[in-house]
């Protein structure tokens, strides 16, 4: 399998190590980044779609033979054993399950109802067999040329688009299709609709825009499929105005002190976009966002919890353990429950001033 490169040196601290980690992963699943200039050209042993588990499309109208595969079709064939044993055996396989392939990725976002223009960015790669070298001797001679073709070794080449959607241009319900330049049969699909999002505020009128990518390329031929299909398919869309943000509010008019209580605690916990066959990252800065993109390794960053100090109490185990009786015990401890009351009497005065 294809692997990250590791480091010169080792990552510095634990997040470096996490993100490398990440990354490693998202290259064996799915492959080369947009920004990944050491492997734009890289070179496969075999076929793409064998390869990588995901990340690719395949053209809508495929034949059912190249669109989907049996689970578990690529299982490795046991290992040869000296001395025989259950590592010899071929594993027992399921019943089998035909796992389709998705032939388009999209998102949807909200955009203000004064948003005219939408920048759509589209990265992929197609991946080419090169030509076989052809065996004179007469058992390649008998072999079919499509199996030739499929040892052939497949080479990436990376492929870009940008696409301006006007909205203005775009009726309201109405699918509209777009060609992506250069690309042999890409499209990208857009709907939008007027719609209403229910804020703290009140309700606010907004289109909901979806983008949709969809490989229209006509299938190739046997032992050939790949080169038809689009590779780490990635869609990225900025509006000239920012996107609008769906907080959860369906616990604004409950009576439930628990769900009002959460609403409070996620105020700020908003979404930008949902994806379709795919997950979606949002740019945000500032509580602003101008810029989504599809992503196929979704991750998420958890905020640190890191308790405040506090003077003149004693909390750890091994000074706890090592006090002689409990007058001393209760000395270390005793402040603990008087400074709890006086932080609960500050938030009750931070409450009153709540809405």
């Amino acid at each position: 399998m294809t692997a990250a490169v590791p480091p010169a040196a080792p990552p510095a601290d634990g997040a470096a190590v996490r993100d490398w980690l990440a990354g490693a992963l998202r290259l064996d699943l799915i492959g080369p980044t947009p920004d990944d200039a050491a492997r734009a050209h890289e070179r496969l042993p075999r076929a793409p779609s064998r390869w990588y588990l995901t990340g690719f499309l395949v053209p809508a109208a495929a034949p059912a033979i190249q669109a989907a595969r049996e689970d578990g079709e690529d299982m490795d064939d046991p290992a040869d054993s000296l001395h025989g044993g259950d590592d010899a055996q071929t594993p027992d396989r399921g019943p089998a399950r035909r796992i389709r392939f998705p032939s388009s990725i999209g998102l949807t976002a909200l955009v203000d109802a004064g948003a005219e223009r939408l920048d759509a960015a589209l990265s992929w790669g197609d991946y080419r067999p090169e030509a076989a070298e052809e065996e004179e001797d007469a058992a390649n001679g008998d072999e079919p040329a499509s199996r030739r073709r499929a040892a052939a070794a497949w080479v990436r080449e990376p492929r870009k688009a940008a696409l301006a959607v006007r909205l203005a241009d775009i009726a309201d319900g109405a699918p509209t299709d777009i060609a992506v330049p250069g690309s042999d049969g890409l499209e990208l699909a857009v709907l939008a609709r007027r719609t209403k999002v229910r804020t703290p505020g009140g309700e606010e009128d907004v289109r909901a825009v979806s983008l949709f990518v969809v490989n229209r390329r006509t299938p190739a031929d046997e032992g050939e499929e790949d080169a038809a299909f689009a590779f780490q398919v990635e869609l990225s869309v900025a509006a000239d105005a920012p996107f609008v943000a769906r907080g959860d509010a369906h616990g604004l008019d409950d009576d439930d002190w628990d769900e009002r209580l959460a609403d409070l605690h996620y105020r700020d916990a908003a979404e930008y976009a949902v994806g379709h066959n795919v997950s979606v990252h949002a740019e945000a800065t500032d509580g602003e966002c101008r810029r989504v993109r599809t992503e196929w390794t979704p991750r998420a960053a958890v905020e640190r919890v890191e308790p405040a100090p506090i003077a003149g109490v004693a909390f750890g185990m091994e000074a706890l353990g090592a006090l002689p009786d409990a007058a001393a015990a209760r000395a270390a401890l005793e402040p603990l429950p008087r400074l709890y009351r006086e932080w609960i009497a500050d938030r009750r005065r931070d409450a009153a001033a709540l809405s």
